[in-house]
């Protein structure tokens, strides 16, 4: 047993390299060798989970990709909580209860709000941290505010986040996209870009994901930037960063809480990810966010070339709303892609390759149009397998 946890060991750190270079099918096989070796590993089990997520194999990578609580727990990140009723197993929740309790950050909490409509349960009540609590109400739960000695109702069955969509059947096809939260735009002077440079440094994969401040600089050409990170800002709660991200027109942010707010408001967003090593949830290329539909991902060409996720070229002058001296962003295809450049073009919400995305100073009544609008589609049914 010692000579297989060993053994165990190595293959893991052999599967996370090469998770990092985004070598996908090795990383899936070593992952699955460590785990013939260590079935109980729960390091092993969500390597392998965000492997297969990352590749939109759902169906296959949630069971594995619940191992998080315990894994997190072992490393002293989260206790578990002793609660007196079953975890939820997917079983019919008609008539029923259901406490769900946060185990992840921000982002993964409001990420997962999404599916407590689909529950179909009578009551559903949603523990969050303290900045969400007002965020994340008018979703049909009640929103319990997580806090020492806090007074948990009475349920028939409790379970974590990230386990609903295991339990609802979620696939890469079903994932709701629509916006869920609210949002109430007001329309300003001139162009605001709401900006996000720096995520959670606590976070051990934080260098790879937040970007100097340096890179955001070239926008300054289009528009006035609006700090939306609340060390900028000072906002105690996600509510008071959507009331700043209303008056926005676009927001440009790394992978962070504030892109999933944005996302889950249904607000235009140009999301910055990293070269490799990008997390599960955004895929492995492309442009479209499986999550998010008003959301654009951008990733860079190598690693640390934060400055170009995009290519920008100044613009001829900064002018004034509706001046035809206008700046292009153009952002290119990954190496091998079809077609020399991806797009938004000025018609509503429609993705064109070849055509660049001219990102220039406009009159309010067409601001909105610029960048996609808000879905108001219904979400997609998902089934309980």
């Amino acid at each position: 047993m010692l000579d297989n946890r060993a053994t165990a060991a190595e293959v893991y750190a052999s599967a996370v390299a090469a998770r990092a270079r985004d070598d996908l099918p090795s990383a899936e096989r070593l992952a699955r060798e460590g785990i013939a070796l260590a079935p109980e590993s729960p390091s092993l089990s969500v390597l392998l989970g965000e492997v297969l997520l990352a590749q939109g194999r759902y169906a296959e990578g949630w069971a594995y990709y619940d191992a998080w609580p315990r894994l997190a727990e072992a490393v002293g990140k989260i206790t578990i909580p002793k609660l007196p009723w079953p975890m939820w197993r997917g079983e019919p929740l008609a008539g029923k209860s259901l406490l769900v309790h946060p185990t992840q950050g921000y982002g993964d909490q409001m990420m997962y709000a999404r599916f407590i409509r689909q529950l179909g349960a009578s009551k559903v009540t949603w523990v969050c941290n303290p900045a969400l609590t007002t965020t994340l109400q008018g979703l049909g739960a009640d929103v319990l505010e997580l806090r020492s000695g806090v007074s948990l109702p009475i349920c028939d069955y409790w379970s974590f986040p990230l386990s609903l969509p295991r339990w609802l059947g979620v696939t890469r096809e079903t994932v709701p996209r629509d916006a869920y939260l609210p949002s109430h735009p007001v329309k300003t002077g001139g162009l605001n870009i709401g900006v996000c440079w720096q995520g959670n440094p606590d976070d051990p994969t934080d260098g790879l994901r937040s970007a100097p401040q340096s890179a955001l600089q070239p926008l300054m050409d289009f528009g006035e930037l609006v700090p939306l990170s609340p060390a900028q800002t000072g906002a105690q709660s996600f509510s008071e960063t959507a009331t700043i991200m209303d008056r926005c027109d676009l927001v440009v942010t790394v992978d962070t809480s504030v892109a999933h707010l944005a996302g889950a408001m249904g607000r235009p967003c140009w999301t910055m990810l990293p070269a490799h090593g990008a997390d599960w949830r955004w895929g492995q290329a492309g442009r479209e966010a499986p999550w998010y539909g008003s959301m654009t991902l951008f990733r860079q060409h190598a690693p640390g070339d934060w400055p170009r996720p995009w290519r920008i070229s100044p613009p001829r002058s900064r002018g004034t709303c509706g001046d035809p001296g206008r700046s292009r962003v153009d952002a290119r295809s990954p190496a091998g892609a079809e077609g020399s450049s991806w797009s938004v073009s000025r018609s509503v919400g429609i993705r064109s390759p070849l055509q660049p995305f001219v990102l220039t100073r406009v009159s309010s009544e067409n601001r909105f149009p610029l960048f996609g609008t808000r879905s108001t589609a219904s979400a997609p049914e998902t089934r309980r397998p």
